[in-house]
């Protein structure tokens, strides 16, 4: 049965989006035959994965609980960056859909630690496919962004960039310049139109880009496309699911890891307070549990 709520408590888009949320719920629940569970897990429940030294459980510890709740129930005040408030880590809360600058304030935290590791990584905002890649290419508007950010991307080892599909998903994508090789990460099954839509946008714009920046004609039939899908059965889990892929793929930037590696489901909701402890102390976790 669908949780009761009151629709008047909500903006219509809320309301709209929670509703969709459900309908959809339900249609992929009649789609695996019911076999998908309903709900969240329990707020604080701890998960555990496989490592080498066995089955470890993931969760905050009591002191960081204390604080990400303290932190959620401030009056509106600003934690971090002066960006983000009580409000917006809210919409970190179980069935909370993240929104701009939830997701922006984390690539903020992904940059930060990239810079002081000296990894090779670009981050686009959740506005920069948008103003740079889906529209007409425009030299001088890349020419000015690289000059702000200091980076040309032709030169980096990696981009990365969060797309927003109609306000409605979160997909991201990531570039790798060594290998020449685009990956399409996306939680739910979009339709392949879509996909391939943004892919080809991605492609011909990085291609021009480069062009521009190495001052020569840049070949890229020989680059690489891949879509990579994973296992989220709702629709308001998909912020948590690019923050993590972005985080995981900087951070294992010239492994061989997988970098969807335990980023599941059933982990969604131990993410959803990870994340509200990393904006409100400002630092990344140690991953050491991956």
């Amino acid at each position: 049965m669908l949780a009761a709520h009151d629709p008047s408590a909500e903006t219509a888009s809320t309301w709209v989006r929670r509703w969709w949320s459900d309908m959809l719920g339900l249609m992929l629940l009649a789609e695996d035959g019911f076999k998908i569970r309903r709900g969240s897990p329990t707020r604080y429940q701890a998960f555990e994965l496989e490592n080498a030294n066995g089955p470890r459980p993931i969760t905050l510890s009591e002191a960081e609980t204390h604080r990400v709740v303290a932190a959620t129930n401030l009056a509106k005040t600003d934690l971090l960056l002066g960006k983000i408030d009580s409000r917006h880590l809210q919409r970190l809360d179980d069935r909370g859909w993240i929104n701009d600058m939830v997701l922006n304030s984390y690539i903020d935290l992904l940059r930060n630690r990239a810079t002081a590791e000296g990894a090779d990584v670009v981050f686009g905002n959740t506005f920069f496919y948008e103003q740079y890649i889906a529209c007409h290419y425009d030299e001088q508007a890349n020419r000015r962004w690289s000059a702000r950010a200091g980076v040309e991307i032709a030169e980096c080892q990696l981009l990365l960039v969060p797309i927003n599909l109609l306000n409605m998903h979160w997909t991201c994508v990531a570039c790798y310049m060594d290998s020449q090789h685009i990956v399409y990460f996306d939680s739910l099954r979009s339709d392949e139109k879509d996909v391939d839509e943004k892919t080809k946008n991605v492609l011909e714009w990085l291609g021009r880009e480069r062009q521009r920046a190495l001052s020569a004609a840049s070949n890229m039939s020989q680059w690489t496309v891949a879509t990579v899908r994973l296992d989220q059965s709702n629709t308001y889990d998909c912020g948590v699911y690019v923050s993590q892929i972005l985080e995981s793929t900087s951070r294992q930037l010239g492994t061989a890891h997988d970098p969807t590696r335990g980023i599941l489901q059933d982990r969604m909701a131990f993410f959803r307070q990870l994340m509200k402890l990393e904006l409100v102390q400002m630092q990344l976790a140690d991953r050491t549990w991956q």
